[in-house]
Order: C-alpha cells, then structure tokens, then sequence
C-alpha cells in the first residue's frame, strides 16, 4: 500500500499507535484525499497530525464542509415545507438521512448533496415541486421535463442557486444490481419519523450503505460508508446479524463476513495495524488502490478510464436523452450528438452548471 494512506484513512478500527509513515510531500495528497471523498472531519476526529499546514487545511475545509451541512439542513426545511403543501410523501436517503439521525456531529460526517426518495408516481409532481423553491436541472441546456428516465434510479441532479443540489430518486438501487428493489420496499415500509422527515431505520440505513459503497460505486469503493455503519452500530455487531439476509440477496455475504470480522475486532480493541490493512485490502476499501497511483514516485488521483464497446455506446446515447431530456427520434437529440462529436466530449452529458 502506498505511504499506509489507509491507517490514517481508517485509524477509528485500530487503537494501536502507528508511526506517521507520510512523506512530506505527500500530504497534499492526503489533502486532496479529503477534499474528494469528504474525510476532513474523519481524519481529524481520530488523527494527530506531525505537519501544521495539513492540519489547518483540513480544519479550513472542515469549517466549509459544515457550513454546506448546515445549509442543507436549511433546505431540507424548505422541501419539507413544499412537498408536505403539495401532499408528496418523501423519504431521506443516504448523507442528508445519517445526519437526520443525530448520531454524526455536524463536524464529522459531511455529504454532497441532498437525495429523497418518492414513488414513481410522484416523480413528476416532486420535480414540479423542486422547481417552486428554486432548483433547476444542473444541466442548463436541459428540456423541462422529468420523462426520459431508462433504467437510471433518479432524475438528473437538480441545482438552486446557492448550489445545493438535489436528487429526486424512484427507487433506493440501480436495476442492474436489483430487478426488484426491496431496499426501496423496506425503506418505505419501514422507516422512521425525526423531526417531521422519514428517514430509513438502523438496519436498512446499513444495507444501503453497503449496497452503495460494494455494489454502486464499484470498482471504486469510497471509505466512508464503512464508517457510516461503524457509527450505526455503535458497538453492537449483533444489529450487523439482523441485516445478513439482505447482504445475501444482494450477493455480499463474502463481504458480509468480512465486515463482521472487523467489526467484531475493532469493537473488542483486537485489531492490529497488519490485519486492519490487509482486511480493508480485502474488502475492497484501499484507498491507495482505488484513488491513488503514482507516476515517477509522484501521487497524484487515478483519471477513470473507460473502455470503448458497444454497450458504453448505447449507455452513452441514452445518458445524452437522459441528461437533456430530449426523445431519441428529436432533431436536438442529432443536433446534441454531432455538437460533443466534433467537441469530443463524449464522457460529458451534464452540460454545464447554471
């Protein structure tokens, strides 16, 4: 592993001390780590850094990261407020769910964007919704319409002015991973009211904290949601049992296992160093590996690297319809294809921010 990113990455398993293994010139690196995969708090909460300059850049973007969860919470007011006017039951999904929870200090936990959960009937009404308080779809050359959706699980990011953004979901997964989403099933079913929202209970926040992060973002897995359930458990790898049908319906029981047994060590104060890495390794969550690769001895972060087929072709063809919301059979759709040919944009299908 490069420079032991991962003991600083994932210090709250292990309470054994470790030498501070970061050359000096890679912690800007480990700055950078932060920034992208949201760690400051993280890393601040269970690190003593020996170099200043990185500490107070990770408390600076630390500052920032909490005034942009608090600002959330704002807006989560605002959507509560209209969507309870317009008589749409939603749900919290995800960063803005966890922090509805109170278990994460606004200093610690922080996350992207706002995601809601409505029934597909819904969709189109919620969209409507967004729009009275102010967001927009965050690509500016979008049609105004919530209607090309294929098998993607949620409208296309939706912006306001202060650069909140939102997304609108129908259902919890993608469908490749499940044809019946019984994550969305036991979300609705079973969740929780806190403070006037529906959050999901312990036990499907779990689950979908996994499915996210081994399922959604592979092969690229982010660290954060291992800590998510960390926290969720809160000592008690028992409510880890309780989800074990669900890893198996969604193909993890290898990982479930190997999840129990971090946690049934970090939790008993019986994980070393050596195991934490090479179990972390294992499961898939090496930031070293996913994120990082070094070129002339240099870090720096991996560009993905998407390889040509047919199949990316036609998933790129529908992201165009998608993103812009515009019918396959449309002059604009041909129009929108031939401008990012000659553009060679072809990885792009946001447009640009409004």
């Amino acid at each position: 592993m490069n420079h032991n990113i991962e003991l600083y990455a994932y210090k709250y398993l292990t309470k054994q001390n470790f030498p501070k293994s970061l050359r000096k010139e890679d912690y800007e690196i480990m700055f950078q780590i932060a920034r992208e995969l949201l760690l400051s708090g993280i890393l601040l909460k269970y690190n003593e850094f020996d170099n200043c300059d990185l500490k107070d850049k990770l408390r600076k973007l630390n500052k920032i990261n909490i005034l942009k969860n608090l600002h959330h919470l704002a807006v989560l007011d605002q959507i509560k407020a209209k969507f309870s006017e317009n008589k749409i039951p939603f749900f919290l999904l995800k960063g803005s769910a966890l922090e509805k929870t109170n278990i994460f200090k606004h200093n610690e936990r922080h996350y992207r964007d706002i995601d809601i959960l409505v029934s597909p009937k819904n969709l189109e009404k919620s969209y409507m919704t967004l729009k009275q308080i102010g967001f927009k779809y965050f690509n500016n050359e979008s049609a105004d319409l919530a209607k090309y959706l294929y098998k993607k699980h949620h409208l296309p990011p939706m912006i306001n002015n202060d650069g909140v953004i939102v997304e609108i979901h129908h259902r919890a997964t993608k469908e490749k991973y499940l044809k019946e989403c019984f994550i969305t099933k036991n979300i609705v079913n079973n969740a929780v009211e806190i403070d006037g929202f529906f959050v999901p209970n312990k036990k499907d926040l779990i689950v979908h904290a996994a499915y996210h992060g081994l399922l959604h973002h592979s092969p690229n897995h982010p660290p954060n949601f291992l800590y998510d359930i960390y926290i969720l458990l809160n000592g008690d790898v028992k409510m880890l049992n309780q989800a074990k049908h669900d890893f198996l319906l969604l193909k993890l029981d290898t990982k479930f296992n190997l999840m129990k047994e971090i946690f049934e060590k970090a939790f008993s104060n019986a994980l070393d160093i050596n195991e934490m890495t090479y179990l972390v390794d294992k499961l898939g969550l090496s930031i070293s590996k996913n994120y990082i690769e070094t070129t002339n001895n240099v870090m720096c972060f991996k560009k993905k690297k998407d390889k040509f087929s047919f199949k990316k072709i036609i998933t790129y063809l529908q992201d165009i319809s998608y993103y812009y919301q515009v019918s396959f059979l449309s002059i604009r759709f041909f129009k929108l294809l031939i401008i990012k040919f000659f553009k060679n944009t072809y990885h792009l299908c946001y447009g640009s921010k409004k």
